[in-house]
């Protein structure tokens, strides 16, 4: 159930904002940022949602909102996986572009990221390993601590 209120969000972001006249862009821009720059080659591959425009035809906001929220997916922490770093999502971002991403949105993203400490920091840290999987050595070659207990689970 959770996939296909997921898969419904833009539907019904799209929904709300239209029915605001001056939101039209806006509206399309929530409907559309789920969408893929280029259709997948092969029919397993994951799809953009609704599924309704590609490439040119993606909303100039969409575009953007796309990218950004790209970014906050890889470097926040879910329930099936943990956050990854900025510099991995960075990486991930420019993987992407022209193919998931739209390329002058990942410009523009780059154009600020790079500005922005906050978003790439010189040495950013990796992530944490998941729990129960051990932390690699530091290059100092000291043991690593161990990782903290994992507040979701029970007794942590």
């Amino acid at each position: 159930i959770q996939k296909v209120m997921m898969d419904e969000h833009p539907d019904i972001g799209f929904k709300i904002l239209d029915k605001v006249g001056e939101m039209t862009e806006l509206s399309q821009a929530v409907r559309q940022h789920h969408e893929r720059y280029r259709k997948p080659e092969r029919p397993s591959d994951v799809r953009g949602y609704p599924g309704l425009v590609e490439g040119e035809q993606i909303n100039r906001f969409a575009r953007l909102i796309a990218v950004a929220d790209t970014y906050s997916a890889i470097t926040t922490d879910r329930p099936y996986r943990p956050h990854r770093s900025p510099a991995q999502a960075i990486k991930i971002i420019l993987d992407e572009s022209g193919r998931q991403l739209h390329p002058d949105a990942v410009d523009a993203f780059m154009r600020v990221a790079t500005k922005c400490p906050d978003l790439v920091p010189p040495e950013a840290p990796p992530a944490a390993p998941p729990p129960g999987v051990p932390a690699p050595a530091p290059a100092d070659g000291k043991p690593a601590p161990p990782n903290p207990p994992d507040p979701r689970q029970p007794g942590a």
